[in-house]
């Protein structure tokens, strides 16, 4: 997880925001760097052994997620034809970009989750919330 979607995606972001044609607002930067950070961080964390690491893993990624597929959604709904009456299959291939994503997210989510796991994050766990 520290590779994917830390590592890999502040990569994929930090090039994507370089290369736009368009100035990309601070804050969205902002937000896809430190999403990015923060995935990184809390997989680190995570492999420590602490719950709370483990929350915040789930959160992250959860949140990386939801936005990749808000941006998809805002792509689609913007999307105008060209003058061929053809779209740009770079829409497309974004969406199919986030399918291993998902996948990922999803067995982390599973991993996650299991009994065996939950109680070993619990078991020196100081915390009455997590």
């Amino acid at each position: 997880m520290f590779l994917n979607f830390g590592i890999y995606q502040f990569a994929q972001d930090f090039i994507s925001i370089r290369n736009s044609g368009n100035e990309t607002p601070i804050i969205i930067a902002v937000l896809l760097i430190g999403l990015d950070v923060f995935c990184a961080a809390s997989a680190i964390w995570a492999f420590l052994g602490e719950n709370a690491g483990r929350i915040s893993l789930l959160m992250f990624i959860s949140l990386n997620l939801l936005w990749s597929v808000f941006v998809l959604i805002l792509l689609i709904a913007n999307a105008k034809p060209k003058e061929n009456g053809y779209y740009d299959a770079n829409i497309f291939l974004f969406g199919f970009s986030l399918l291993k994503p998902l996948f990922l997210a999803a067995i982390c989510w599973w991993y996650f989750t299991q009994k065996e796991i939950i109680a070993y994050y619990k078991q020196d766990n100081n915390y009455e919330f997590f």
